[in-house]
């Protein structure tokens, strides 16, 4: 999604990023499990996903 030295996320995978609430919403059922995996330090993450707005972990 970022490359750790970048401030922002690549905007094509922050577009689908922005949906998996959604996706997330839609599929809430106990077999079935989100994850959403970076290599970006965790600190840069939780920083541009509060940017973001994104509310999925």
């Amino acid at each position: 999604m970022a490359d750790p030295d970048w401030e922002d996320g690549c905007p094509s995978h922050s577009f689908w990023a922005g949906n998996y609430d959604r996706v997330i919403l839609h599929r809430n059922r106990p077999d079935i499990t989100m994850v959403a995996i970076s290599n970006t330090p965790v600190g840069n993450l939780h920083a541009y996903r509060e940017r973001m707005d994104w509310s999925f972990k």
